[in-house]
C-alpha cells in the first residue's frame, strides 16, 4: 500500500480544520458551550514558550473557534489573519475543477503574506 500524497494529506487537514470551525459553532449553538473561553486544554505555543515572542500563528486556534461561533470582533482580536486563513483553507479544499490552480496559489500567497505582515506589525510596532 502506497502512502498518501502530500497534496491529499493537505486537503484532508484543511477539510478537517474547516469542519472543526463549523463544529465549534454548532457546539455553541446546540450546547451553549463557548470553546474559545474554555480553551485551556489547547497546547501552549512552543515558540512563545521558548522565545517569549508570539509566533505568527499565535491566537489562530482561538480565533478559528471564535469564527465558528460568529464572534468576528473577538476573532480579529485573537489573530487578525485568521478569517483570511479560513477563506484560504476553504479555497484550498475546493475541488480543482471548481477552483483554478492559479486562484488557489494566489489565495495561499495572500494568506501567508497577511499572517507574516500582521505578525511583523504587531511585534515591531
Amino acid at each position: 500500500m502506497r502512502p498518501p500524497e502530500p497534496r491529499t494529506l493537505l486537503c484532508a487537514a484543511v477539510v478537517l480544520t474547516v469542519a472543526a470551525v463549523f463544529a465549534a459553532g454548532m457546539t455553541r449553538l446546540w450546547l451553549g458551550l463557548d470553546l474559545a473561553v474554555h480553551a485551556h486544554w489547547l497546547p501552549a505555543c512552543p515558540f512563545l514558550s521558548l522565545t517569549g515572542v508570539p509566533c505568527p500563528g499565535c491566537g489562530t486556534t482561538r480565533a478559528l473557534l471564535l469564527l465558528g461561533q460568529l464572534e468576528l470582533a473577538s476573532a480579529f482580536r485573537a489573530n487578525p489573519a485568521a478569517p483570511l486563513l479560513l477563506v484560504a483553507m476553504a479555497v484550498w479544499a475546493a475541488r480543482p475543477r471548481r477552483v483554478r490552480a492559479r486562484l488557489r496559489e494566489t489565495t495561499a500567497a495572500v494568506a501567508l503574506s497577511a499572517v507574516l505582515g500582521l505578525w511583523i506589525a504587531e511585534n515591531l510596532v
